[in-house]
């Protein structure tokens, strides 16, 4: 497992910009430490939470919700790769900002409510993350079809 090209990058420019980062992993807690590990820049999060800290995984919100809380944050920017990751955030009222790491198209993440899609981390690197800081959810992009 190595990290995606600019990932590492990404947490440091966010949080030299002022933004809190948290991680919040599907994963189990040994393989979310190994990448945290791998990335290197376990100092500069303010949480992690995995598969354990929540009674649902996304697309329920709860992985979210427990970063966000732990973290101190009342608000958040999701950067996520699929569309479970843009229902998850809309969950929680956050705008998700998707690459296209996960498998899924461009087309995929814009229509399921992703209000940036990019390439990979290395993409998002010169975003505009106080406009994206701005920005909502758009409606529907909380609706997943396995969720009530």
């Amino acid at each position: 497992m190595e990290p995606l090209p600019g990932a590492a990058d990404l947490v440091r420019a966010l949080v030299e910009k002022g933004f809190v980062v948290a991680l919040a992993s599907s994963g189990k807690p040994d393989h979310t430490q190994t990448a945290v590990e791998r990335l290197g820049v376990g100092d500069l999060l303010a949480a992690v939470t995995t598969s354990e800290d929540a009674e649902s995984t996304k697309p329920a919100p709860d992985i979210l919700s427990v970063a966000l809380e732990k973290a101190g944050g009342t608000s958040a920017i999701v950067v996520g790769d699929s569309t479970f990751d843009i229902a998850s955030a809309a969950r929680i009222g956050s705008p998700c900002v998707a690459t296209r790491t996960g498998g899924f198209g461009r087309d995929e993440l814009r229509e399921a409510g992703a209000v940036l899609v990019a390439d990979g981390m290395v993409d998002l690197l010169d975003a505009d993350w106080a406009g994206l800081a701005e920005a909502t959810p758009p409606q529907g992009a909380d609706h997943d079809p396995r969720l009530p």
